[in-house]
């Protein structure tokens, strides 16, 4: 009997010890929580915003491919038509064209067009800019043959 009262007297002691660790433990705990929950919203965050400037620069990218591969496909413009020489845009293109395209809002495609040389031995300087909201994102030159 005396051994039963001193061992729950240990039990009791030992548990007086440890009174207040377990809200340490939950605290720590919920704080590491809390650290790793804003690291990883944080990490999408940044994720999104990158995204968004990728998508940004494939659209540039894409209209300008498009517009030098139309311009250089194009019969509009003659090589003996006296410069300078004009061709459509995209975004001008009846939408009824094979080759019209749906130009997202807010950006706007300029080509121009130069002989090479004068007279014009049928080489010509295309230069497409790509613009968003009037500020120029890219310029791309290239060359169109008369064949």
């Amino acid at each position: 009997m005396e051994r039963r009262k001193r061992r729950l007297r240990e039990m009791v002691t030992a548990a007086r010890d440890q009174c207040g660790v377990a809200l340490i433990d939950t605290v720590v705990a919920l704080a590491l929580l809390g650290v790793f929950g804003v690291v990883f919203l944080s990490a999408i965050s940044t994720s999104t915003i990158t995204m968004a400037g990728i998508e940004d620069k494939v659209n540039v990218d894409n209209l300008a491919r498009a517009q030098m591969e139309y311009t250089k496909n194009t019969n509009s413009c003659p090589y003996d038509s006296v410069p300078p020489y004009d061709y459509q845009a995209l975004d001008q293109l009846n939408p009824g064209s094979p080759y019209a395209i749906a130009v997202p809002s807010g950006y706007s495609i300029n080509v121009t067009a130069a002989a090479l040389h004068d007279p014009d031995d049928g080489i010509q300087e295309i230069t497409v800019t790509i613009y968003r909201n009037g500020n120029s994102l890219l310029v791309t030159q290239g060359y169109k043959v008369d064949r």
